[in-house]
């Protein structure tokens, strides 16, 4: 009791040393109103930007949609590499800043697509005369697509790595009092992310109709310049943990190991095996769930033929250089469980990325 009572007073004070350094509440306001800034300015560019195509660009509503749906999709997929980058190599903060930054550098390029004169097909009506309108020329298109790229490899930096980076300001809090301000602050995050998209659709659609188009995207870039400043400004308060190499050779081995032993009998009962574990670890029998895993670290289907080296010499499935940890395989196993989530997802996008939205409501009689 008594070495309890020291360990958990230790644990405060190194908790309230901490909190007087870096990470905790003071660092959130920067990186929430990153995200919050940064939606509403892809929102507002998202929703109404068919109708710019179409009018400023000449391009028809069926072409506009199209080259929408292609930079959605690759910026959907772009946080994938963007992730693993930043968890292995670079770190989230660096993963963020750069998004950021790239981000702004593609609203500043769609914006002046709209001050250049130069940047886009000579001014004609496309609802009264679409066939005489000139198409856009490929430097025209160069310039447009260049801002698209800049956005899809923000996407790929911020999506990823905000609401992450949000939570690792609170990796040194005490491990009960984290779990319930980690409720608090995803609760926050993506309620910041409706009003984000609330705003973006009322306010920022209605600039773009009624103030024109110089306007209309002067206003997500110059949100888009206070999201990167606003992140970086607040560098000296941030818990910036570094990318590990590590972070996916234990999914990796599962799968290797999975390979190589997948003629392996499992047993009827899985605490009746042998597995291969770390030196205390807690966890040395692995879960029934997606059983047939569990082969990848399963040293023998009894306990009673456990070799007495531990498997280090046999040459079955025993012999650990062909096994993974029960550690690895409960990773993979939370991979995949993973994934159905995530496919979902894709359907649930493609329901909601309707871009045509705008274009129907001004063309219904509203009288």
């Amino acid at each position: 009791m008594e070495h309890s009572g020291v360990a958990e007073a230790e644990a405060q004070e190194c908790f309230k040393a901490n909190t007087k350094a870096k990470g905790g509440f003071k660092a959130l306001p920067f990186i929430i109103s990153n995200e919050i800034l940064e939606k509403v300015a892809g929102f507002g560019l998202n929703v109404n930007f068919i109708t710019y195509l179409n009018v400023q660009y000449h391009l028809s509503h069926a072409n506009a949609g199209s080259l929408l749906f292609v930079w959605s999709a690759v910026s959907n997929f772009a946080p994938i590499p963007g992730a693993v980058i930043a968890d292995m190599y670079l770190g989230r903060f660096v993963v963020v800043a750069i998004g950021s930054v790239a981000c702004l550098v593609g609203m500043v390029f769609l914006w002046l697509s709209a001050m250049v004169p130069g940047a886009r097909p000579p001014p004609c009506d496309m609802r009264l005369l679409p066939e005489l309108c000139a198409p856009p020329r490929a430097r025209h298109m160069a310039w447009l697509l260049a801002g698209f790229v800049f956005l899809s490899v923000g996407a790929g930096g911020v999506r990823p790595c905000s609401m992450a980076f949000g939570a690792d300001q609170f990796s040194r809090h005490p491990k009960e009092r984290r779990s319930r301000i980690l409720q608090v602050y995803f609760n926050a995050y993506y309620g910041s992310i409706g009003v984000a998209f609330m705003v973006a659709v009322t306010v920022v659609v209605y600039v773009q109709d009624n103030l024109g188009w110089k306007v209309g995207l002067a206003v997500p870039t110059g949100l888009m310049l206070l999201s990167a400043a606003s992140f970086l400004l607040g560098s000296r308060l941030y818990i910036k943990d570094k990318g590990s190499k590590r972070m996916f050779d234990g999914i990796g081995a599962a799968v290797a190991a999975a390979v190589r032993t997948r003629g392996a009998w499992l047993p009827e009962k899985t605490e009746d095996g042998v597995y291969h574990h770390l030196k205390d670890c807690k966890l040395t029998v692995p879960t029934d769930r997606l059983r047939f895993l569990n082969k990848a670290c399963m040293i023998s289907s009894t306990k009673e033929d456990k070799p007495s080296n531990g498997g280090a010499d046999g040459d079955g499935f025993g012999d650990r250089g062909r096994l993974c940890t029960v550690d690895q395989v409960e990773q993979l196993k939370s991979a995949v469980r993973v994934m159905p989530i995530w496919s979902s997802t894709i359907f649930l996008a493609q329901a909601m990325n309707q871009y045509f939205a705008v274009p129907q409501a001004d063309a219904m009689d509203r009288l």
